[in-house]
């Protein structure tokens, strides 16, 4: 059987075999944030289309930039180590046999968790105070702390280090 000229193709994915006429949409699923370092996964669905493959892209580049991050074929998607966190991507996928069938999620990137090592309790000349040096990895500017349930300011000393004071409750 010969193949089928590139806009005979292109009708057919959109009529059908019996020249119907179908609508076609695109849904695309995954987490709706990522954390830099890590990854996440999507999925593209094409409604009545068996089989179908995705043309992925990130900001509208196929594939994905080094600015933003890349997504594979399969898309899986890495964030760039040098992206913003708290922005957000818009990862799309377009039906490889029809690129006008396309889909998007938008996908805020978050900061990597940190890491607690160890931390370090030292009273201050006010009773019931502390201060509390954590070490870890990870640590951002305005990282908090939480004690007993409750959110703690620090103050950022470096990627391993945060500082807070602490009062014991009466």
């Amino acid at each position: 059987m010969a193949a089928l000229p590139r806009y005979a193709a292109a009708l057919l994915a959109i009529f059908g075999a019996g020249g119907v006429m179908t609508a076609q949409t695109v849904t695309v699923t995954g987490p709706s944030s990522v954390r830099l370092g890590g990854s996440a996964q999507y999925t593209a669905v094409a409604a009545g289309v068996s089989g179908a493959t995705f043309n992925w892209a990130v900001n509208g580049a196929a594939g994905g930039a080094a600015s933003t991050g890349f997504i594979s074929s399969s898309g899986l998607f890495s964030p760039a180590a040098t992206f913003s966190a708290g922005h957000t991507v818009t990862i799309r996928a377009s039906l490889a046999s029809s690129s006008t069938t396309v889909a998007s999620i938008t996908v805020k990137v978050l900061n990597p968790l940190p890491v607690f090592s160890y931390g370090f309790l030292t009273p201050t000349t006010q009773p019931s105070v502390y201060v509390v040096d954590m070490q870890g990895t990870g640590f951002v500017s305005g990282s908090q702390l939480i004690i007993a349930g409750a959110n703690v300011a620090t103050t950022f000393v470096s990627a391993t280090e945060l500082v807070a004071t602490y009062t014991l409750p009466a």
